[in-house]
């Protein structure tokens, strides 16, 4: 723009010059003095006009500045506060680190205590069932003791045998004999089944239950209280032969309740040892001293 001003001056002063009149003629005939602009004697000024908007542009300039300004300002303070929040945030997030450490501690620490309570938990319950089951086993045993020391007990005494013949070669065999309650209590609901069999001496095998022949009682037999019985039966001779080993048995069973109410039962049996003078197929009533023995099977109670 410098430039253009110059060269704006010096050709508005050379127009200015053109323009003059023509000296005189005499002043023509004098020899021209030379130019002394832009020498120290007549130093050479150069106004600088400014532009019609530069006003404008320069308070423009001066307002964007001052925009500029306060943008920049504002934005240091907000880039401050950014770094003022991100150190409180760096601060937080260390406070919340140490808290989930301190948790995860506790959390470890609470573990162990509730692993070590189970423990305790389990060695109490195991405790409580074994109480259990010991109080459950000892009242057990004291009810089985009660019962086994209360309960009825029931006795057999053979009070002695009769056998007859009839013209028809059957033998007639009847026992008798004495139930006993050795107990503490009464024994209810008395049934006896007896029965003869013969079968080798000893027993190699069980006899089967008896079924026939039952007799029941109406009362109950007390402690220490005694009640006769008996039981018959009739069979052929000559069906019924004796073997050479065998004897004559006489089995029987006694079923009562007890005071508890538990079904229980009594086995007897034995043998007769003259059974062969028994079996003798001779008609009419014979008698003799007849030995019994308690067989080896069946003489128990439950």
């Amino acid at each position: 723009m410098i430039a253009l001003t110059l060269l704006a001056a010096f050709a508005s002063d050379s127009w200015g010059q053109s323009k003059q009149p023509p000296a005189q003629s005499k002043q023509s005939a004098q020899p021209p003095a030379s130019d002394q602009r832009g020498t120290e004697q007549v130093p050479l000024a150069v106004k600088i006009l400014p532009a019609q908007d530069a006003k404008e542009k320069a308070d423009k300039e001066d307002h964007e500045r001052q925009e500029k300004g306060k943008v920049d300002e504002k934005l240091a303070f907000e880039t401050q506060r950014i770094a003022d929040y991100t150190d409180r945030l760096a601060l937080f997030t260390i406070f919340l680190f140490c808290v989930a450490v301190l948790q995860a501690g506790l959390f470890l620490w609470q573990l162990r205590y509730m692993r070590q309570g189970m423990r305790d938990t389990e060695v109490a319950a195991k405790a409580a069932r074994d109480s259990a089951e010991a109080t459950k086993e000892s009242v057990a045993l004291a009810k089985d003791t009660a019962q086994r020391q209360l309960r009825a007990y029931i006795s057999v005494e053979i009070r002695g045998f009769q056998f007859d013949r009839d013209p028809n070669l059957a033998l007639v065999c009847k026992a008798n004999f004495e139930i006993r309650n050795d107990g503490q209590t009464p024994a209810y609901d008395v049934r006896t089944n007896v029965d003869f069999r013969i079968a080798a001496q000893p027993l190699l095998s069980d006899f089967t239950r008896p079924n026939d022949n039952i007799l029941r009682f109406e009362n109950s037999i007390s402690p220490n209280r005694t009640q006769e019985a008996s039981g018959t039966k009739a069979f052929s001779i000559e069906k019924q032969k004796l073997l050479p080993g065998q004897k004559l048995y006489f089995l029987g069973l006694i079923l009562y309740k007890d005071a508890f109410g538990i079904e229980r039962e009594t086995w007897f049996c034995g043998y007769i040892d003259q059974s062969e003078f028994v079996m003798d197929s001779t008609p009419g009533t014979k008698t003799s001293p007849i030995t019994f023995h308690w067989a080896e099977r069946h003489n128990k109670t439950t």
